[in-house]
């Protein structure tokens, strides 16, 4: 997810787990997919810096999870991503929406946290 593209970026991360992220450490996170199931395996959030932007990452049980969750996320299909917390720790959803995305870099086809 580029920081770029993340809606009200504060708010979604506490100063110290921003802190962390931004010192190269990493964190496990819940991840709920498209059909509101929480993802069995760990899922670790990480902050990747490249060269023009950082990007937040999920990883670790990334391809699991997409596996698992292949008949909603398709090539082009439009998502959110959600954060919100449950018992203080960090949680994202996956949602899928109903339009896809011609393929077009198009601003409102952006994640959303």
């Amino acid at each position: 997810m580029p920081m770029k593209q993340v809606i009200k970026p504060d708010e979604f991360l506490r100063k110290n787990e921003k802190q962390d992220l931004e010192n190269g450490k990493e964190f496990e996170v819940k991840l709920w997919g498209p059909r509101l199931e929480m993802h069995k395996k760990p899922m670790m959030l990480k902050m990747w810096h490249m060269n023009s932007t950082s990007n937040y990452v999920l990883k670790t049980n990334w391809n699991h999870f997409v596996m698992a969750n292949e008949k909603d996320l398709e090539i082009n299909k439009k998502i959110q991503v959600w954060s919100f917390r449950r018992d203080e720790k960090l949680c994202f959803a996956i949602a899928c929406l109903e339009r896809d995305v011609d393929g077009q870099n198009d601003a409102a086809a952006a994640p959303i946290i």
